[in-house]
């Protein structure tokens, strides 16, 4: 799949020109949510043919889509996928068939964008304005972008909603509970509309239950059909979220088919999520984890996925969040013994990057603290191009790792694809 190149970086910035850098400001949402739904009135008349199928989730939505993409494809079936965010290029939030949008589609597309929208939604837009011209288009697969019930996406009513996972991201806008954070999420839902839903928590599952019910929706709860589905890998679990999405398209929820945990194939790699690169004799594995639930279960089961041996390296750096979540984070990487070892915590120049001086502040009251500390790199830049390390896993933040991906691409380096 292309992956962007030159004009990608002029259609970025000319993008942030237009609307700013893409970071949800809640103190500047000057239209509401049924204000800005009137935009895309007529897209919305235009898809009622069309089935939608709405991923959302904290974690796991991305690939979950990214997936039922796949399947639809192996089953002949148009589909566009909206997602967020993206890599290297923009065009990676739209895909039709597998293959990104076309330069010149995405020029038409761009200047129809309302400008009292925001970067994500004038995107969205600007997606729907692209899918509208697809022929044979027989699906759209939406991955929500933040929270749920005030998310563009939802501006479309739905076919069939995957739930993937809650822990707690974006606390200040969404909620400083599991069960806010739930709420929000289940806005996407509508009555006597499947839901899928791979929640681990019992506790989640209760509030899921009274929802359902209130709202007669029909519930696919695949942690009451699969027992064993906390102790699986969050790849399988989404791997098993979107298997069953594919067969509730062509099934009942009384009469979907059982898939093997066990058995489950392994997932493509995607942008950020798993994805590879070699630079000369060296390789290179992304993996974003953007927030602490995420963290804590890629470290969990990340060695049954990825060979990594004691001369491996790693690099680590977030988008800007709490003091806490940032200590927290850190000790789930000492946790590790292999990844305590070889891990280096460092900051990148993004305005959405956890910034130096936060970080050395987090760092040094560690070190009064006693606690154990990751070593601290000044220049990522510097210690990867000094590195002949064989192996080196870039984690956290997508825009971290979407900043080293350009730097090797610069010096030369090559995409693996699977």
């Amino acid at each position: 799949m292309d992956r962007g190149g030159s004009w990608d970086l002029e259609i970025d910035n000319k993008l942030d020109a237009l609307f700013g850098i893409e970071k949800f400001q809640k103190e500047k949402v000057e239209l509401s949510f049924s204000e800005k739904k009137k935009f895309f009135s007529s897209f919305i008349k235009h898809f009622q043919k069309i089935k939608i199928i709405t991923v959302a989730g904290t974690n796991g939505k991305g690939e979950c889509a990214r997936l039922i993409h796949g399947h639809l494809r192996k089953r002949n079936i148009s589909a566009a996928l909206w997602t967020s965010p993206h890599i290297l290029s923009v065009r990676e939030r739209f895909i039709f068939n597998e293959s990104l949008i076309k330069e010149a589609d995405f020029e038409e597309g761009l200047a129809q964008i309302p400008r009292e929208l925001s970067y994500y939604e004038g995107l969205f837009y600007l997606f729907c304005h692209w899918a509208k011209s697809l022929e044979g288009l027989e699906v759209i697969l939406l991955e929500v972008g933040l929270g749920g019930r005030l998310d563009a996406t939802n501006f479309f009513d739905t076919d069939l909603v995957c739930l993937t996972s809650i822990s707690r991201d974006h606390c200040h806008i969404l909620g400083n509970t599991l069960e806010e954070i739930l709420l929000e999420k289940l806005g996407v839902c509508r009555n006597k509309i499947p839901l899928i839903s791979a929640l681990t928590s019992d506790t989640l599952n209760k509030k899921v239950s009274t929802f359902v019910e209130t709202h007669q929706i029909p519930w696919v709860n695949l942690k009451e059909k699969y027992p064993k589905l906390p102790l699986a890998a969050y790849w399988d679990q989404n791997m098993l979220v979107s298997l069953t999405a594919v067969d509730l398209l062509t099934r009942s929820v009384d009469n979907l088919q059982s898939f093997d945990l066990e058995k489950l194939p392994l997932p493509k790699n995607s942008p950020g999520r798993f994805e590879q690169m070699t630079l000369e004799n060296r390789g290179f594995i992304f993996i974003g984890a953007h927030n602490l639930d995420g963290l804590r279960v890629l470290v969990q089961s990340i060695y049954n996925r990825v060979n990594l041996d004691e001369e491996s390296e790693c690099f680590f750096a977030l988008s800007d969040r709490e003091d806490d979540e940032i200590n927290s984070m850190m000790e789930v990487i000492i946790s590790c013994e292999r990844m305590r070892k070889n891990t280096s915590i460092c900051f990148f120049d993004h305005p959405r990057a956890l910034n130096r001086e936060k970080l050395l502040s987090v760092l040094d009251k560690r070190k009064e603290a006693g606690k154990e500390e990751l070593k601290f790199v000044k220049s990522w830049t510097e210690a990867i191009d000094k590195s002949s390390c064989e192996k080196t896993l870039i984690l956290g933040s997508y825009y971290f790792i979407s900043e080293v991906q350009k730097h090797l691409l610069n010096r030369g380096a090559h995409i693996i694809s699977n």
